[in-house]
């Protein structure tokens, strides 16, 4: 499966679920900030 990683849709799909946790991370910071 790690040689399919090298196709542009999985590293597309990567790329979202990255910027998924990336804004969730953003969201939380936020949250803690404002408490």
């Amino acid at each position: 499966m790690l040689t399919e990683l090298t196709n542009d849709d999985d590293r597309g799909q990567v790329g979202i679920g990255t910027l998924i946790v990336f804004i969730a991370m953003v969201l939380v910071a936020a949250i803690a900030a404002g408490v």
